[in-house]
């Protein structure tokens, strides 16, 4: 299970949203535009327009029983609920209709923890994964085993060099 955190809520747009976490751990806090606000009480809470605001311990939810996810509106009243989810061999960030749990689309997220932003725009609502941390991983793996494989290859070379300039 990945955990995705929330780095970043930035509001582009002239009209207030409203963000509520359902969760037990990591619902997070939030701290821009003279606002600080922590999201443990399962209430809604306004994002200003245009204004950022820097996010701690802001964790997209593991789907489980319907009861952890994030949400979303412009009005309290109708909401878009998102978490992540492992599903078809891929983990998502799936987004439902609050009321009916229809789902609404997903959007495919590392499978190791990763870190992102969430942006509200004119026309849209987007979370944008700024960094996976597991392909920091796999690209140091590959330059290590690289740096093995050459490893395994120079150093008789060097022995051989030191030895033959230390008999000279």
């Amino acid at each position: 299970m990945a955990v995705g955190w929330i780095d970043i809520v930035v509001n582009n747009t002239d009209s207030a949203w409203h963000l509520k976490s359902v969760d037990d751990r990591h619902n997070g806090a939030l701290k821009g535009g003279g606002d600080h606000f922590e999201l443990d009480d399962k209430g809604f809470h306004q994002i200003r327009p245009r204004t950022q605001y820097d996010a701690d311990w802001c964790g997209i939810p593991w789907y489980h029983q319907g009861k952890h996810y994030k949400s979303i509106s412009k009005d309290k009243e109708k909401e878009v609920i998102f978490y992540t989810s492992w599903k078809d061999g891929k983990n998502w960030i799936m987004f439902e209709e609050g009321d009916t749990r229809r789902p609404l689309g997903r959007l495919q997220a590392p499978e190791t923890d990763f870190h992102c932003y969430l942006r509200f725009e004119l026309n849209d609502v987007i979370i944008d994964i700024v960094n996976d941390d597991g392909s920091t991983q796999k690209a140091l793996t590959q330059i290590f085993d690289e740096v093995k494989g050459w490893i395994e290859v120079l150093a008789p070379l060097l022995a051989a060099k030191i030895k033959s300039a230390s008999s000279k």
